[in-house]
C-alpha cells in the first residue's frame, strides 16, 4: 500500500497544487510543505516557479525529497524541522501545506498556531486531513488497512494495529478529525475557510440540489416534466430537504477525507 502510495507521489502532489492554485496565484510564493515526506508535493509546487520549502522530521526521508527535487528538475530547499515548532520567520510564508499530516502530530493546534504565525496576513493554508466517522475508513483505515482504528484513540490504534492485527511493528497516528473539529480548530487559530473538498463526493447529486432550490435552471424537456409534477404535488420542497440531510450525511460519514484552503486572518 505504501509503495504505490509513495509511486504516485508527484501526481498526487499536482492535484494538490491545482486546488491552491484555484485559490491564489503561486507563481513566485513563498510556499512550505509541512511534513514534506518523500518530496513530491513539494516538487510539483516547485514546478510553478514557486520558492518552496520543504519541512521533514525525518533525515532519511530528506534524502528521498533531495534526489526526487534532482530528478524533476526543481529547486526545493529542505530543513530537518518540527511541525510544532517551524524554524521560520513570523509572516514569511505565504502558502503553508498541511497534507496528510495533521493526524500524525502530537498536537494539532499548535500546530495551526506555528502555520498561523508562519503565514503573511491573507495567506493561504492548505489542510488535508482523513474523516474520523467516514463509514468506508471505519472498515478500512487509510493508513493500516484495518477495521475501526479510524475512530480511535492512539493507544487502542497501536494495541489493534501492532498486537491485535498484527499488520505492522509501529504505529505512528494521533487521531483523525470531524469536520465539526476541522471547523473549530482552524476558527480558534485565526483561519477562515474559503474551499473545501471533500473525497468521494458526487457533484452531479449537488446540482440536482440547485435546480430542486431553483439554483439552477431546468433545460432539458424531461427533467422539466418531472419538475412541473413535483411542483403541483407540493413534493419540491420535501424532496429537496431530504437530498439536503442525505448530503450533509454523506459529507459527515462517507467521505473518507476533506481538503480545505483556508486564508489567515489579518493579526
Amino acid at each position: 500500500m505504501w509503495r504505490e502510495y509513495a509511486a504516485s507521489a508527484i501526481r498526487r502532489g499536482a492535484s494538490v497544487a491545482s486546488v491552491i492554485a484555484e485559490n491564489g496565484p503561486l507563481e513566485d510564493r513563498t510556499i512550505v510543505d509541512v511534513g514534506c515526506g518523500g518530496g513530491g508535493l513539494a516538487a510539483a509546487l516547485a514546478v510553478h516557479n514557486a520558492r518552496v520549502h520543504g519541512l521533514e522530521l525525518d533525515p532519511e526521508r530528506i534524502g528521498i525529497a533531495s534526489r526526487r527535487a534532482r530528478r524533476e528538475g526543481v529547486r526545493v530547499t529542505l530543513t530537518n524541522g518540527d511541525a510544532l515548532a517551524m524554524p521560520l520567520r513570523n509572516h514569511s510564508i505565504d502558502v503553508v501545506v498541511c497534507n496528510d499530516v495533521i493526524e500524525h502530530v502530537g498536537d494539532a493546534i499548535t500546530c495551526l498556531r506555528e502555520a498561523r504565525r508562519v503565514l503573511r496576513p491573507e495567506g493561504l493554508l492548505y489542510l488535508a486531513v482523513p474523516n474520523r466517522w467516514s463509514l468506508p475508513n471505519l472498515r478500512s483505515d487509510p493508513h493500516y488497512g484495518v477495521p475501526l482504528v479510524a475512530a480511535l484513540p492512539r493507544r487502542w490504534g497501536e494495541l489493534l494495529v501492532t498486537r491485535v492485527w498484527r499488520k505492522y511493528p509501529t504505529y505512528d497516528l494521533e487521531a483523525l478529525m470531524s469536520w465539526p473539529e476541522i471547523r473549530r480548530l482552524l476558527s480558534t487559530q485565526g483561519f477562515a475557510i474559503q474551499d473545501r473538498r471533500g473525497n468521494l463526493l458526487d457533484w452531479r447529486l449537488n446540482y440536482l440540489l440547485a435546480k430542486l432550490q431553483g439554483r439552477e435552471p431546468v433545460l432539458a424537456s424531461g427533467k422539466r416534466l418531472v419538475m412541473q409534477i413535483l411542483r403541483r404535488s407540493g413534493l419540491v420542497a420535501a424532496v429537496a430537504r431530504a437530498l439536503e440531510l442525505f448530503l450533509v450525511a454523506r459529507w459527515h460519514y462517507w467521505v473518507r477525507g476533506w481538503a480545505v484552503v483556508a486564508v489567515a486572518a489579518e493579526a
